[in-house]
């Protein structure tokens, strides 16, 4: 069999955190995360090789015959020089992962991202947007507990993500996190401490792996999107440089709140409504004065975490006859993205 080649970027992220003096994490090293990464492989009988073959590109890291998916996997793993905690990560960072994936596209069948979870669906909601023509499957994952650490949930992670990366034809941005695999603008962050961090709460998982079930009969095939297949992978932000530039705001609806709180006129503005999209009647008298009313682009999105803007009352119509963006179902992270 050919060995189906899955190109792994590691950003940084807890998965392979160091623990440092005053007992919390940081960004650790990249030799010390390729170490623990060999002596998982050679615990399960898998041969692994971390040598450096091209200075500037991608570190040779094993070849896996994994006989369940009747498949060989060869991984190589592209280290970036400066391993961040995700809440460090912005618009250029992701820009660079695109980047990336771009620049390796032919040469591999799928890709895995390691990076931190406190802004993973972010990432995710960014990269789904940014990628048009997407024929192969990108999943990131991480982890709750540092790799090197007892009871780290992070190379569970790491190898379902290279098992589908590498056998499934998932051709989208996905999160796979402990035994699930989520669309990545559907999903959020759920929990700061479980293992069970992320959900998707309007949208159903594209897989629960569990058991001996082989992966490819736990896709539900029918929810995946179509895949880019002869087109030309492009990234729509490329000629788009203003992008990065965007002064974007979020306005967190409470009672009582008042006209000063809308004081600033950003060019976006995430409106955090009430239930269905509800707001109190200053928003709206505010939105729809001189100074706002088509200088910002607002989207309306619920505080809710389930269900969605509905567009039907009042408050609601009242709030798009101004040019308030109802924002259904979208979760914030996507919305911001």
């Amino acid at each position: 069999m050919d060995p189906r080649t899955v190109l792994v970027i590691y950003t940084g992220g807890t998965i392979g955190n160091d623990c440092v003096e005053n007992g919390g994490f940081a960004p650790g090293n990249d030799e010390r995360f390729k170490e623990c990464l060999r002596q998982r492989w050679q615990y399960l009988n898998i041969p692994f090789v971390a040598n450096r073959t091209d200075e500037n590109g991608p570190v040779f890291l094993t070849s896996w015959s994994h006989t369940e998916e009747s498949v060989i996997l060869e991984l190589r793993i592209l280290i970036y020089p400066t391993l961040l905690n995700s809440s460090e990560m912005d618009f250029a960072h992701w820009m660079r992962i695109a980047q990336d994936i771009k620049k390796y596209y032919t040469d591999f069948q799928g890709f895995v991202v390691l990076l931190g979870t406190d802004t993973m669906a972010y990432v995710a909601s960014a990269l789904s947007f940014i990628f048009e023509n997407l024929a192969k499957p990108v999943v990131l994952t991480g982890s709750q507990i540092p790799i090197f650490r007892p009871g780290s949930d992070g190379f569970n992670n790491f190898k379902k993500a290279v098992l589908v990366a590498g056998t499934l034809k998932i051709p989208e941005v996905t999160i796979c996190f402990n035994d699930k695999l989520f669309r990545g603008n559907r999903a959020r962050k759920r929990n700061t401490t479980s293992f069970d961090a992320f959900e998707s709460p309007n949208f159903p998982p594209l897989a629960v792996f569990s058991g001996n079930k082989r992966l490819c009969g736990a896709v539900q095939k029918r929810l995946l999107l179509e895949a880019g297949i002869g087109k030309e992978l492009t990234l729509c932000t490329e000629n788009n440089a203003a992008t990065a530039d965007v002064d974007v705001d979020v306005l967190h609806i409470f009672p009582g709140i008042t006209k000063n709180v809308m004081e600033h006129i950003p060019s976006a503005l995430i409106l955090r409504s009430f239930g269905v999209g509800n707001v109190p009647l200053i928003v709206c008298q505010t939105l729809d004065s001189e100074l706002w009313r088509g200088n910002t682009l607002v989207v309306n999105v619920s505080q809710c975490e389930e269900g969605g803007v509905i567009p039907e009352c009042d408050v609601r119509t009242e709030l798009e006859n101004i040019g308030v963006v109802p924002g259904g179902d979208i979760t914030f992270e996507a919305a911001f993205t």
